[in-house]
């Protein structure tokens, strides 16, 4: 997002964890990329549910195969999802469905990084 994990992304309070939030990245045009890498913000308001997607034109999305995540564990560390294939696509999105929480008990969807790693061109 901005290569700075000490910086935070921050969907707007939802009041029940049922919620759909999404981040993504715009790769400015077509390319191949072969996993993500999601920084937490820390061990708090990290997704439960979630499911990679793919665009190239931002507006019609598709799910990643293999990449659909239910009652996911937060340990607060980057973690990275890497795909069966690549995929070939301009945007690369994380699709919250169920929300996390903050210390104090509110729904949130909060990232300190998202990454898409390429497919080196070698």
């Amino acid at each position: 997002m901005d290569n700075n994990t000490n910086s935070i992304w921050s969907s707007p309070y939802h009041a029940s964890s049922i919620a759909t939030e999404w981040a993504a990245l715009d790769l400015v045009n077509s390319q191949s990329v072969k996993s993500i890498t999601v920084t937490p913000r820390g061990t708090l308001s990290f997704p439960l549910d979630f499911k990679l997607q793919y665009s190239n034109d931002g507006i019609r999305w598709q799910d990643i195969p293999g990449q659909s995540y239910t009652n996911i564990s937060n340990t607060g560390s980057a973690r990275t999802f890497t795909f069966s294939q690549p995929i070939l696509a301009r945007f690369i999105r994380l699709y919250a469905t169920r929300l996390g929480v903050d210390d104090a008990g509110n729904n949130y969807f909060q990232l300190a990084e998202l990454k898409a790693n390429l497919l080196s061109s070698q």
